[in-house]
């Protein structure tokens, strides 16, 4: 891509609005968005009481000793070539993303369903009884398991974690949440856990004591292998980004609107990818997540997502993090500019996540977007950003809005109007694979920074920070796409 950016930028080709509306799809805005008023919401705080002594608990194996032998074990052979993973999937036409792991089917003696007679059942720490299993793919770093709980009697919980562990990754999962989302589910599509760290994952399933020996139906359908620590709970990849990259806390005045951004991780066409994305203010709360499209733009991928918050240095250049937030539960698809042959587009996808992350989170930040201002009037503004490059901690990076494109589905740039992105160059820090769908925001102070665009991709790094980054325009997003508007109104 990058050749072909250059050329582009180098010959700067202009097609007109009528030939890009037969390639693309566009037509003309319709009026209510042509005629629309400026508008926006400032940045929000998400209210929400955290009680750090009943996450805990929630997070606690029911197992009286976690150590102990597991009733039922699934291994696994060793991988025939481990760590040749392709890291970086090209995404035709724009950029690419990120890839820290791939899927392995279960052997078709670890793919019969289990029922409450196939587990061995032991009494629980707080009473009740529980079971659990685990699954085992040598050589991984991390793993998470697709399961599908067929049936699961009301008042169960689930959880995930590694051999040994104090608390389950992502918490505990009810048995009415699993049930909702399991109807949610596509044909073939099953529920996947939260990133377990090592090689080893042990699924829990507590029932109270009033349900014992009530029926359970369950089954694993396949694994994600994760070749790399970039989402495991070891921390272990702190510092893998660029060194010119800077810790978030190095710039003060955007530490809030910062809380709103998080590293998320997905499942997508046998493997598993990473980027970012952010929660935005509306009027409703509904947990509104925005990403790129070329990281999320189906159903099955939405509901794999999980999340890590607050994955990031308390001070800059200070002492690392020692715990990463992971919530999971999926995520509901919304909106995406993907779709058919018109490809990308503005390249953004609007989810609105399953779970209330102030649970696991407590108060969290909303971040405020503006609409309706012509798109050359941010011109030369300066802009912030958000993200986890190369899925480390999250940095802050800084620069200005320098041009406006129109990206094609073929990667190709345009000077035509309507431009679907702003060209942004950086003075400090840079982006890389895994900032993808984080976004860069004008505006000198919390609750008055405001969204204008998510990331695509580009040509900037450390080694090359004049080379510019492409953001696709919120405010092209929200006039072209009324599904999009309407869940900001």
């Amino acid at each position: 891509m990058a050749k072909r950016l250059n050329q582009r930028l180098n010959q700067r080709i202009a097609i007109t609005v009528l030939v890009l509306g037969l390639v693309l799809g566009f037509g003309p805005l319709d009026a209510q968005a042509r005629d629309l008023e400026p508008q926006g919401m400032e940045g929000q705080v998400l209210t929400g009481k955290l009680d750090e002594k009943a996450r805990a608990e929630r997070a606690m194996p029911r197992r009286v000793d976690a150590a102990a032998p597991i009733g039922f074990e699934m291994r696994l052979e060793p991988l025939a070539e481990a760590s040749t993973l392709e890291k970086s999937e090209p995404i035709k036409g724009f950029g690419s993303r990120v890839k820290i792991g791939e899927h392995r089917e279960m052997p078709a003696a670890f793919r019969t369903e289990m029922g409450a007679r196939d587990l061995v059942w032991e009494p629980a720490r707080g009473g009740g009884e529980v079971a659990a299993f685990s699954v085992s793919s040598p050589g991984a770093e991390a793993l998470r398991v697709a399961l599908d709980f067929r049936r699961l009697p009301r008042g169960a919980e689930v959880r995930f974690y590694a051999p040994g562990e104090t608390a389950a990754a992502g918490g505990s999962f009810e048995a009415d949440f699993l049930t909702t989302q399991r109807k949610s589910l596509g044909d073939g599509e099953a529920f996947w856990s939260p990133v377990v760290h090592g090689e080893t994952a042990v699924v829990e399933i507590w029932v109270p004591s009033w349900r014992r020996g009530a029926d359970v139906r369950v089954s694993v359908r396949e694994i994600s292998h994760i070749h790399e620590s970039l989402a495991a709970k070891d921390l272990s990849d702190i510092g893998s980004s660029g060194s010119c990259n800077k810790d978030i806390a190095c710039f003060k005045k955007w530490l809030t609107a910062g809380d709103a951004v998080a590293k998320i991780v997905y499942e997508s066409g046998g493997g598993t990818f990473l980027c970012t994305g952010q929660l935005m203010a509306n009027p409703k709360e509904k947990f509104l997540f925005l990403t790129a499209a070329h990281c999320i733009s189906t159903r099955n991928e939405g509901n794999s997502m999980i999340a890590f918050w607050r994955f990031q240095r308390a001070s800059c250049g200070g002492g690392d993090p020692t715990t990463v937030i992971q919530t999971g539960g999926g995520a509901k698809l919304l909106f995406t500019s993907r779709s058919g042959s018109a490809g990308l587009v503005t390249d953004h996808t609007l989810l609105q996540l399953r779970r209330d992350p102030t649970d696991e989170l407590g108060p969290v930040s909303l971040l405020g977007w503006w609409v309706g201002d012509d798109p050359e009037d941010n011109l030369r503004k300066k802009i912030h950003a958000a993200h986890h490059p190369s899925g480390d901690v999250k940095r802050g990076s800084r620069g200005k809005v320098q041009d406006l494109w129109q990206l094609q589905p073929d990667g190709s740039l345009a000077t035509a109007n309507p431009p679907t992105h702003y060209q942004v160059g950086w003075n400090r820090g840079t982006t890389e694979g895994g900032s993808s769908g984080s976004p860069i925001l004008i505006g000198k102070r919390w609750p008055k920074q405001y969204v204008i665009g998510v990331l695509t991709g580009g040509l900037a790094s450390c080694s090359a920070k004049k080379e510019p980054d492409f953001y696709g325009l919120f405010e092209e997003t929200f006039r072209r796409y009324k599904k999009f508007r309407k869940r900001f109104q």
